[in-house]
């Protein structure tokens, strides 16, 4: 220690060059807290919505990039699509052509069903061509297995037309592909749309609203559905024909039993044809009940006396012995007669002793 009482200079260089050196490192300043009071508040928040605004901006900037590449995208399907387009309408027509276009079937040549041909059709008269066209199908549903293609159904048809009808076969079929299974379908719907009678319907309709009862409710109403052609439903003027034509009996007949329900053409006509047959049995037995009754004669009764003294009537031939009387019959059959008590049914004559 120096004279003047402060720490010797010597000695404390001395014990510092003894001691190991030691680093301190300066300290940072420490983090701001965010919630602790701010002594300039006005421009930390100020700060802090310009920092929020920046962030929204930027969030919107990156709304709109995203919203502009899904646009991109959409607009690149929706080219992907029309791009697939052609190929699904080929794909579709190339579906339908194999439906359409099927392997038409072998054509057997069998003994055909034991009906009549149909009638040739010549086309001059268009009203006989309903009743022909349907009995032409009747025989092609008879011989569907010997008939079975289109060209052979077109062939066969165009053997059954003359004069005019011939023609117009002549000139429709030379369009056609005959091996084509839809040819059949296309032809007979041009067949019928040429020899219909477009009045057919109007006519039909009047001869249906003039028919008239004559006892048989059955053949009334058959002959009403058959003219009705136009295949159109029973509309209220055509149920109340069928009532004021047909007895009244069987419209109240008719109401009792349906209690007022509404009823289909079907169900109308089969109620009429139900309530007909009954008031046609009941009318035929009042008629049967008013006939006179003959009075019936009695025949007289004879006694057992008179009866064995009567003579016998004998019709036919006369055998000589019974043997020759049953010669020729079953034996089987005059046991039969025998045990049932019967007589044998011939007639004959024993030789006197």
């Amino acid at each position: 220690m120096c004279p003047t009482g402060r720490p010797s200079t010597r000695a404390s260089a001395s014990r510092a060059a003894s001691q190991p050196a030691s680093y301190q490192q300066p300290e940072a300043p420490p983090f701001a807290d965010p919630r602790a009071p701010q002594d300039e508040a006005p421009l930390s928040m100020s700060m802090f919505l310009q920092t929020l605004a920046t962030q929204v901006q930027s969030m919107a900037t990156q709304v709109q990039s995203m919203s502009t590449q899904a646009q991109a995208m959409s607009t690149r399907i929706d080219s992907l699509a029309n791009a697939f387009d052609p190929i699904q309408q080929e794909t579709s027509e190339l579906r339908r052509l194999v439906m359409t276009r099927q392997e038409a079937p072998t054509a057997v040549m069998g003994p055909s069903a034991h009906f009549s041909k149909p009638a040739r059709f010549s086309g001059d008269k268009l009203s006989t061509f309903r009743s022909w066209w349907a009995a032409v199908n009747f025989y092609l549903d008879a011989n569907s297995v010997s008939l079975n293609t289109s060209k052979i159904r077109i062939s066969w048809v165009g053997s059954l037309l003359t004069d005019k009808a011939f023609l117009w076969h002549l000139a429709e079929v030379r369009h056609y592909d005959l091996d084509d299974p839809t040819a059949w379908t296309t032809y007979s719907e041009a067949l019928q749309a040429r020899f219909t009678d477009k009045g057919a319907d109007a006519k039909n309709y009047q001869k249906m609203m003039r028919l008239t009862y004559e006892g048989d409710t059955h053949n009334y109403l058959t002959q009403f559905t058959e003219l009705n052609t136009s295949g159109q439903a029973l509309g209220l003027g055509e149920r109340n024909t069928i009532r004021r034509v047909l007895p009244d009996k069987l419209t109240e007949m008719v109401n009792t039993w349906t209690k007022g329900k509404h009823l289909n053409d079907n169900q109308f006509i089969e109620q009429y044809k139900k309530a007909g047959q009954t008031y046609e049995e009941s009318e035929a037995n009042a008629a049967a009940a008013e006939l006179p009754q003959l009075p019936r004669r009695r025949l007289p009764v004879k006694t057992d006396k008179e009866f064995k003294e009567s003579p016998k009537s004998i019709v036919g031939k006369i055998w000589a012995s019974l043997k020759e009387a049953l010669a020729g019959i079953v034996q089987s059959a005059i046991d039969q007669r025998k045990a049932d008590g019967l007589q044998l049914g011939r007639t004959f004559f024993t030789s006197s002793p």
